[in-house]
């Protein structure tokens, strides 16, 4: 799929978060659970807490997309040291999220493009997860350019 361009919804735009928005973020960032099959319990109060700590502690950036001054969607990423990457960095998206109403029409993909036309720098290296319970996850991200790496596995006792 190409780089969506931004002009296919000319209302969409990305900025940083207001603290009045956690309670909206927190209910997407429930959503992005139940859709991804995540076995994350948290509930809405607790991810709110969360994304206060994500901000306040430990280095992350929570930016909301919205279109035509409706919040359509969120993202949550920081930077990170990586020395395979140019200039020691690479940016970790931990979150992405658009609303269930606005999915299916190229808005993720065009949220994406605006992504790293306005926050990253060139070269920049995006990292991700995507969930094995999640296989419509992995489909957008490969659709959006993205390439598995590494696989994660895990064994409880």
């Amino acid at each position: 799929m190409p780089e969506r361009d931004q002009t296919e919804f000319p209302g969409l735009e990305i900025r940083d978060h207001a603290p009045d928005e956690l309670d909206d973020v927190a209910r997407m960032n429930k959503e992005l659970l139940e859709d991804e099959q995540s076995r994350n319990p948290m509930s809405v109060a607790e991810l709110r807490d969360r994304f206060v700590r994500f901000v306040r502690d430990d280095g992350w950036t929570v930016a909301v997309f919205t279109c035509d001054a409706e919040i359509v969607g969120f993202i949550t990423y920081r930077y990170q040291p990586d020395d395979a990457a140019p200039g020691g960095r690479s940016v970790h998206l931990r979150q992405f999220y658009i609303a269930r109403p606005h999915r299916r029409r190229g808005l993720g993909a065009a949220a994406i493009a605006l992504f790293k036309r306005s926050r990253l720098n060139p070269g920049d290296r995006i990292i991700l997860d995507v969930l094995d319970t999640n296989p419509g996850g992995r489909r957008f991200w490969q659709q959006v350019g993205f390439v598995p790496y590494a696989t994660i596995m895990e064994s409880t006792v």
